[in-house]
């Protein structure tokens, strides 16, 4: 399927025998959030899907299972794009399994939900999920976002919950006011969710947000450089975690991964079958736009971390390790990444052995970017000229992770 346009890829999952992918579609006066379906094998056709008309710079729509039904949510400007008292607002529609089923329905009959807001600050990261069946309310799904807000030295990462009745919880600050926290992830688990963010090591010692981790931070106050080279700090950030209960609220306490000078420049979040939290994440580079640098891997649980395991230490390109969205937590999750000359790697990991050898990809796989995994077959997706193309391709053995 191609969705014309110049369009950027969102992201994907597998649900009664399809893969959904989103994408956003750049046009000269605002972007269209799109919703396409794609079969895993043959009978059923493609469909795709307007959702939305959207203004100004926001994410491609991000998607949730719940049950049967499927959840978008996208973000937009609310007010003037053009005046720093415009702010954002996350919106939530549910799909039921019978609209999903055949031909895709326009975007008018979608009943949008308003979730979260927050103020235009350099960041607009969010994340949502659906609890696991028997786990929260029918209906209900939990938002994360990050937020500088007005008149504060760093940012704060917050949760809110929608009901199935649209009626939304009031919104909580998770992170603590000690430390500048940004991007979180979220992620459902038996009896709640694991969320994770990024901190800045920096701001616990009285400097502000170093936007580029390679770049050094400027003092709270006086706003003189650290020009320090020996400083462990400079560029510092590393990644936090929480468990949440099913309603949102934490259920322990904050911890950290510890790294030796981390220089964390992109993470993801996943977990295994057990529920345990898996964090991937890529440091020891100068920014997220450079190659090279390490990616490594945690399992944490309740009691905290586990051991830290090198996935791939040499070769490594630029952007971040992404957990592929598999069919059901019985199946082992997938990492994807590029290497230095941008070809696309994809491994199955078994925690805590090695890294098994990334898989085979045909040469026309290797440029396009894998979105979702579902009993031995990938989505992907590929630019072609102003248009993005998505298929379905196989694996022709069966995988065996830790080989």
């Amino acid at each position: 399927m191609d969705l014309p346009f110049s369009v950027e890829p969102g992201t994907a999952l597998e649900l009664g025998g399809s893969f959904f992918a989103t994408a956003l579609r750049h046009e000269p006066h605002g972007n269209v959030a799109l919703l396409a379906r794609l079969p895993r094998g043959v009978g059923q056709q493609p469909a795709m899907m307007e959702l939305s008309r959207i203004d100004g710079d926001v994410p491609p729509p991000r998607l949730a299972v719940d049950g049967a039904d499927l959840l978008v949510a996208i973000e937009q400007i609310m007010g003037d794009p053009r005046s720093p008292s415009s702010g954002y607002r996350v919106r939530m529609a549910r799909l039921p399994a019978a609209l999903l089923a055949g031909t895709l329905p326009p975007a008018e009959p979608l009943q949008w939900l308003d979730g979260p807001s927050a103020s235009r600050d350099e960041s607009n990261a969010f994340d949502f999920a659906a609890g696991l069946p028997g786990t929260t309310a029918p209906g209900s799904a939990l938002f994360t976002w990050d937020d500088w807000p007005r008149g504060e030295s760093h940012g704060h990462v917050y949760v809110q919950t929608i009901g199935g009745d649209g009626r939304t919880g009031a919104p909580t600050a998770v992170s603590s006011p000690l430390v500048d926290a940004e991007e979180p992830r979220l992620v459902a688990r038996p009896g709640g969710y694991w969320l994770a963010w990024l901190v800045d090591v920096a701001s616990a010692q009285g400097r502000t947000r170093s936007y580029d981790p390679g770049e050094p931070e400027v003092a709270a106050a006086g706003g003189a450089a650290n020009t320090n080279a020996n400083s462990n700090s400079n560029g510092a950030r590393a990644i936090e975690l929480l468990a949440l209960d099913a309603a949102g609220q934490p259920a322990g306490n904050v911890r950290r991964i510890r790294t030796d000078s981390a220089r964390v420049v992109g993470y993801d979040l996943t977990t295994n079958g057990a529920g345990n939290a898996w964090v991937v994440w890529r440091q020891d580079a100068s920014s997220a736009g450079a190659a090279g640098g390490r990616v490594l891997m945690a399992e944490v649980q309740s009691d905290g971390p586990r051991e830290i395991v090198p996935l791939r230490e040499e070769d490594v390109g630029s952007g971040e390790p992404t957990w592929i969205a598999t069919a059901s937590a019985t199946e082992q999750p997938w990492l994807t990444f590029p290497d230095q000359r941008d070809r696309t790697l994809l491994v199955p990991v078994d925690y805590p052995h090695p890294a098994s050898t990334p898989l085979g990809l045909a040469a026309d796989l290797q440029g396009a970017a894998a979105l979702s995994a579902a009993s031995g077959r990938v989505l992907f997706a590929q630019p072609r000229g102003r248009s993005l193309e998505l298929f379905v391709a196989a694996c022709v053995s069966p995988l065996t992770p830790g080989r």
